[in-house]
């Protein structure tokens, strides 16, 4: 099914001066939220506060709900940026893809911990049916990344459909998530190894436990390390 195009609600810039602009409106969006202000966000206040005109406020975010949808936009970039790196690092042999897997999560997750903004956004009082669309195509990129990760660190090719198994496979870890994220404000250690358990467990419904990996990979060096950060 193809997805609505999420981003038509709000107006993202082509020159490089306005677009230093966008993302300053962004970074102050984010300030907001990191001290609690959700509710009481306002596109009059924001132009107030940085003392820039109203309009430009408005030229790229017709709404609050706008607003926040490129904001959780823009930290779903930087998920999926991150998980490119990650495809372009080759450094030492690693010694499954299970262990990658859990590596490229535990990333994630200590983004989410790291950043209050993010989880409001992606996980917690903002996520509405606009964000949830655009964390569905956010889903869909990393799968695809993941995807040309995974035929790089052995030969997968003879699974079918396999961006679409890493697909779920973030759709559960997400699930589990946003329900530790409910119950704690935040991906605990626990619920972090739950989701690996239960993502990994429907991964090997359709991938060899064993697979030879290929001679010249990453190595995660964080596999076993906690996702909270003190």
């Amino acid at each position: 099914m193809k997805l609505v195009d999420h981003k038509s609600q709000y107006r993202y810039p082509k020159q490089e001066r306005s677009k230093i602009k966008f993302n300053q409106i962004l970074d102050h969006t984010e300030s907001l939220l990191n001290v609690g202000k959700l509710k009481s966000i306002n596109l009059n206040d924001i132009a107030e506060e940085m003392d820039i005109a109203v309009g430009s406020v408005y030229h790229f975010f017709p709404s609050k709900d706008a607003l926040l949808l490129a904001a959780a936009d823009r930290f779903l970039d930087q998920f999926t940026t991150m998980v490119d790196h990650r495809n372009l690092m080759i450094n030492e042999n690693i010694e499954s893809w299970q262990d990658y897997f859990r590596n490229t999560a535990l990333q994630g997750a200590t983004i989410y911990n790291t950043s209050k903004p993010a989880s409001i956004l992606l996980l917690g009082q903002a996520f509405n049916w606009q964000i949830r669309l655009a964390d569905a195509a956010g889903h869909r990129r990393m799968a695809t990344v993941l995807t040309k990760t995974f035929n790089k660190i052995s030969d997968f090719s003879f699974v079918q459909n396999l961006e679409e198994i890493l697909l779920n496979s973030i759709v559960i870890l997400d699930g589990f998530w946003q329900r530790s994220y409910e119950e704690h404000e935040k991906v605990t250690d626990k619920y972090f190894e739950v989701s690996i358990e239960a993502s990994l467990a429907y991964l090997k419904l359709y991938l060899p436990e064993k697979i030879a990996i290929k001679a010249e990979t990453n190595k995660p060096s964080v596999s076993n390390a906690s996702i909270n950060q003190n």
